[in-house]
């Protein structure tokens, strides 16, 4: 008899545990625009691969609304995208998959509501889009980006967007949310930042394809983040002596490493503002080692005298197969590093008046 209660007991708390676990949600949701009615809308999450979506729910729309009803999932929150493919361009949304009842407004933009997950997230959204606004606006005006002020301003509200995101990100690293904002932010976040999140992330996304991929990645991006220390490597100067980084990287001087090619126009337009600094700079502490990726002597050497770029020069004159190149993993030029006195990179890729301003911060 005892037994018999202890069993009892016993499934009793494996039901109850089963039932907390799941989360029941359903999703009122409502569409701008014409031509929607009679068409289906879907509810997908990402696949285990992250490679594609995968339909949950379908729901009908009528009158311009639609009902995702009475839906149970036992894994924890996820993150799921609503869309009519039906409809090249019907609005789409993201929807914080838990337990209560959801408002969706589909339109551009879209918004969610309802739960607590759904209204921070929408909160950050509205806000990083508040951001990006101000800086489209601000690139728009040329001139003043060059002054120092304008500069500033720049820097000011891409590092919000940085913040903000990253605190976000951080704070739903746990679970599909925070996986899909760190996935955004790549381009913007520090990649020792990105692998410290990514070693938070669920076991489920570090091991599917997109989080090994991902950590490969930034571990060879880590090499040129902020923070790291300069790797060595020699290369014969113009007149075919070989030198190295060590030459002049951790001898107390700041360094800019600058890689760069003839061929690129990129590189090209930035040089005068690089010149400028080095006149400016060069007698007060600072000093810049340029990386050529050219294939062509003649053409390296031209632009060298060209651009009036007198500070010291390298290359092994294999292009993209450079060994610096491979060494640091660039993909693109022009790539600049800023070394501090001690040979750690304090800085990468200082555009126009951000080097000036950057070397006036430490130099003057």
């Amino acid at each position: 008899m005892l037994m018999n209660r202890i069993f009892s007991i016993c499934l009793l708390l494996i039901a109850l545990c089963a039932n907390a676990q799941n989360k029941k949600f359903t999703i009122n949701g409502s569409i701008d625009g014409a031509g929607y009615n009679g068409k289906y809308i879907y509810l997908q999450k990402m696949s285990d691969d992250r490679r594609s979506l995968v339909k949950i729910d379908s729901a009908l729309i009528q009158n311009n609304e639609f009902v995702f009803s009475d839906l149970s999932r036992t894994e924890g929150v996820e993150l799921g995208f609503v869309s009519s493919p039906q409809l090249k361009d019907a609005p789409q949304a993201l929807v914080v998959l838990e337990s209560g009842i959801i408002d969706l407004k589909m339109g551009k933009p879209s918004f969610a509501s309802g739960t607590p997950g759904n209204e921070a997230c929408y909160r950050f959204i509205q806000d990083q889009e508040l951001q990006k606004t101000k800086l489209e606006a601000l690139l728009q005006k040329t001139e003043y980006l060059d002054s120092e002020e304008g500069t500033a301003e720049y820097d000011a509200l891409l590092n919000t967007i940085k913040t903000n995101g990253f605190e976000y990100t951080k704070s739903n690293i746990g679970n599909e949310v925070g996986e899909f904002f760190l996935f955004s932010f790549i381009e913007l976040f520090e990649p020792s930042d990105i692998l410290d999140l990514l070693s938070e992330t669920r076991p489920q996304f570090q091991n599917s394809r997109m989080g090994i991929e991902m950590k490969a990645y930034f571990e060879k991006k880590a090499k040129t983040g902020k923070g790291a220390k300069f790797m060595d490597f020699s290369m014969p100067a113009p007149d075919g002596r070989q030198i190295s980084l060590s030459d002049y990287a951790g001898k107390g001087k700041i360094i800019l490493v600058d890689f760069w090619a003839s061929w690129c126009g990129p590189c090209i337009k930035e040089m005068p503002h690089v010149v400028k600094a080095y006149n400016e700079y060069r007698d007060k502490g600072f000093e810049i080692v340029g990386v050529s990726f050219d294939t062509d002597a003649s053409a390296w050497k031209g632009a060298l005298s060209r651009l009036n770029m007198t500070w010291p020069q390298m290359s092994d004159l294999k292009g993209w197969k450079s060994e610096a190149g491979q060494l640091y993993g660039i993909t693109s030029i022009p790539f600049t590093m800023l070394l501090d006195r001690e040979g750690t990179i304090i800085a990468t890729n200082l555009r126009g008046e951000q080097l000036s301003n950057k070397l006036k911060e430490l130099l003057d």
